[in-house]
């Protein structure tokens, strides 16, 4: 049997690494605008704006994760690529 609901929860943490890795891609990127000098297109205050939304939005899916991951599943689309993919393995012998 093709357990879908792990699956669901390790992919909402994947998800989870991915924001972080945007977030720390988004301080990066403030620190070099910060230092820059004579453009009025050059804010980086526009980039931590949007560094402080993903933030939010990172918080937002950790906490409902938290609450709800016990009930998350993957799609039917989803679950039956999943089941596919595995089933393909197992023929392969891996």
């Amino acid at each position: 049997m093709v357990d879908t609901k792990v699956e669901a929860r390790g992919r909402v943490l994947v998800a989870l690494r991915c924001i972080e890795d945007a977030q720390s891609l988004l301080s990066s990127a403030c620190q070099e605008l910060s230092s820059i000098t004579g453009g009025a297109s050059v804010d980086h205050r526009r980039v931590l704006a949007l560094y402080d939304k993903i933030k939010a939005e990172w918080y937002r899916i950790d906490e409902r994760f938290r609450k709800n991951g016990h009930k998350y599943d993957l799609d039917a689309t989803n679950a039956e690529a999943f089941a596919k993919l595995l089933g393909n393995l197992r023929k392969d012998g891996h």
